[in-house]
């Protein structure tokens, strides 16, 4: 091949942000001198921002271009690892050097590589590329550790998901998360409505849309995936996952574990009122099963305008169809059944507050100590750390009381969280409920298609279809006021009664949370 003074420039930087340290203005201006000095003719330049560890597009333009020419090519570069950081593209380069079509020039290193050079300067040439490439495997593995420190602190190394916000930290390559005002109600509601069962993704991808949740970075709205994904997310209530492995992390928690796991719950088909997607909306979709069998019963139209509830018969059962106004009527009777007077109403809503109360301000008093326990064990934990970096302590000992530690946290964490989820709208829940009993079939009959089932699903736990009738479970406390509960029957012995009927935690969890869904 014969020998030309005609040269390429190659110059490159790993991204945008290393232009101010390696500026391939510099770079080039520094090799138009080395080639002027040598009386080398610039017939191309390239100025390349990419990693020499990943896939090299304009790396491989500038080998092809090397390979058309009929005439040996001068290629010069600053430095060896700003032409690559790694042995992989020794071969090619090598290949072209020995069929005489190219000459490496590296001006830092004063190295000049043709197809006659002698071993001594190749290996000089290779050691400064085992040089670059041992940088790199430095850096990745600091990289490693700086994260992997992160997450025994409980932070993540990449983006949040969609209702929280990534913002810059104080240093130089901090960052912070934060809570997305704007979206996380919108998550939070999300996740409530879904551990109801009565929707299916599809449905919840809807209802995202028309709440107007969008994604962070296209402004679209959210897909069927990636609804099911955020529905999936466990960051929401607390905990992140790398690599397979689930960890604590620090931020603010947007949905309480307990709501989470109900949705794990409804997804893997433990929730008998999971719902499929269908294109009409039927009131008893998902919500009754035979008494006899236990198949689902699947709302259906008929003569295009009569739904009928029919039944998936299991093991030879005669369970048979029913016209849906068999079921409505039946549920509206009950509901007309539900009563409360006025004069018990103003009576009992007062009582009932005073209770509350009372038991709130206790929750306050248990959130404040716990809130103090919290503040002593970050206490412990900032304490270990300096003893380890002071060298009083090994690294087994602080693994394992970090991990202890931790772990006595994020029990803390979940006692004051589920604190203040009971101390939220008491008063409001209770008077709803009231209310709810006075006006149960007006609220009822006057309701659209959605607030029908949330009703159902608030005042019946369990529908069944018993041949042509509809038997029915009634929650607490909407079967004592059906059974005819009077006012002197509660308020005669409120010590008892009112703890029995209205302030287990367990009970207030059981109804609070359809409640406010229906405001």
């Amino acid at each position: 091949m014969k020998e030309t003074n005609k040269a390429i420039i190659f110059a490159r930087i790993s991204s945008k942000e290393q232009e101010d340290g390696c500026s391939i203005d510099a770079q080039i201006e520094r090799a138009k001198k080395y080639c002027e000095s040598r009386n080398l003719e610039i017939i191309k330049e390239y100025r390349v921002v990419e990693s020499s560890l990943k896939t090299r597009k304009q790396f491989n333009e500038m080998i092809d271009f090397i390979k058309k020419q009929k005439i040996c090519i001068n290629l010069v570069c600053d430095k060896v690892d700003r032409l690559q950081r790694s042995f992989k593209e020794l071969p090619m380069l090598d290949s072209l050097r020995i069929d005489g079509k190219i000459k490496l020039h590296f001006r830092a290193e004063n190295v000049v590589l043709h197809k006659n050079s002698d071993p001594s300067e190749i290996m000089g040439y290779q050691f400064h590329v085992m040089m670059a490439n041992n940088y790199i495997n430095a850096l990745s593995y600091n990289v490693k550790r700086i994260f992997e420190q992160m997450r025994k602190e409980g932070k993540v190394t990449g983006m949040a998901p969609i209702g929280y916000l990534n913002i810059k930290g104080t240093g130089r390559h901090s960052s912070e998360i934060i809570i997305d005002s704007e979206r996380a109600c919108l998550i939070r509601r999300a996740f409530e409505e879904y551990s109801t069962g009565l929707y299916s993704i599809a449905e919840m991808q809807k209802k995202l849309a028309n709440w107007g949740l969008k994604n962070k970075k296209s402004n679209k709205y959210l897909c069927k995936s990636q609804v099911d994904k955020l529905l999936k997310n466990k960051f929401y209530a607390g905990y992140a996952t790398y690599n397979g492995e689930e960890y604590k992390h620090i931020y603010p928690i947007i949905v309480p574990l307990e709501l989470f796991e109900q949705c794990e719950r409804v997804r893997q088909g433990k929730h008998k009122n999971y719902s499929n997607s269908t294109k009409r909306e039927f009131i008893f979709k998902g919500l009754i099963s035979c008494a006899k069998c236990g198949c689902t019963i699947t709302p259906e139209i008929k003569k295009g305008k009569y739904v009928y509830l029919r039944p998936n018969p299991k093991n030879g059962c005669n369970c048979k169809q029913i016209n849906e106004k068999v079921a409505l009527n039946t549920l509206e009777s009950v509901f007309k059944d539900i009563k409360f007077s006025k004069e018990i109403l103003e009576k009992l809503v007062p009582t009932l507050k005073e209770k509350f109360e009372s038991e709130t301000n206790i929750n306050k008093q248990v959130l404040s100590a716990l809130k103090a326990d919290l503040t002593r064990m970050e206490y412990k934990i900032s304490s270990l750390t300096d003893k380890f970096v002071d060298e009083s302590i090994t690294k087994d000992i602080y693994d394992i009381k970090y991990k202890e530690y931790l772990l006595e946290k994020d029990k803390i964490n979940r006692l004051i969280s589920n604190y203040a989820l009971n101390n939220t709208n008491i008063e409001i829940s209770l008077e709803y409920l009231l209310k709810l009993a006075c006006n149960a079939f007006y609220l009822f009959k006057s309701s659209g298609i959605d607030k029908k089932r949330k009703l159902i699903k608030l005042v019946f736990p369990n529908l069944y279809l018993n041949g042509q009738n509809i038997d029915y479970i009634m929650r607490k406390p909407f079967d004592m006021l059906v059974k005819g509960l009077n006012c002197s029957q509660i308020l005669g012995r409120k010590d008892s009664n009112l703890r029995n009927a209205w302030t287990k935690t367990r009970c207030l969890t059981t109804w609070r949370r359809p409640i406010r869904q229906l405001l």
